[in-house]
């Protein structure tokens, strides 16, 4: 039975990241948070020093990322992914989202089809639906 659940969670981790919103509540290096990489986490420059840092301290008072803090943090391919993350005009929560429903919502049925299949659909289909 343990073994079951572990599996399941690891399967639902695979297509599980946060929304951005306001970053308060995500983890630059331990919360999944960046479309389009295996485990949704950003790699830091060489030789940076990852001190714990929120989402939330990459985004400037007018609400749009802080390019040049971005670009000193993260590696080159990295920075230009998170800089092409939409943020909204008006700061909201950061929430979850599944990557295997369009929607982003995670229900059992797609789970369950995803456990079996182990595939996952592309991040854009649901960042174009947010």
């Amino acid at each position: 039975m343990t073994k079951a659940i572990l599996k399941s969670r690891d399967t639902l981790l695979l297509g599980a990241y946060f929304l951005i919103g306001d970053g308060v509540s995500v983890n630059i290096w331990e919360d999944p948070w960046v479309p389009n990489y295996p485990d949704f986490k950003p790699q830091s420059q060489p030789g940076l020093h990852r001190a714990a840092c929120m989402v939330k301290d990459l985004i400037s008072h007018s609400g749009h990322w802080d390019t040049r803090k971005v670009l000193s943090i993260f590696q080159p391919s990295d920075a230009n992914s998170i800089l092409s993350i939409h943020l909204p005009i008006r700061p909201t929560k950061d929430h979850w989202c599944w990557l295997p429903a369009n929607s982003g919502k995670f229900s059992f049925r797609l789970f369950y089809l995803a456990a079996n299949n182990h595939s996952f659909s592309s991040a854009s289909n649901i960042l174009k639906k947010v």
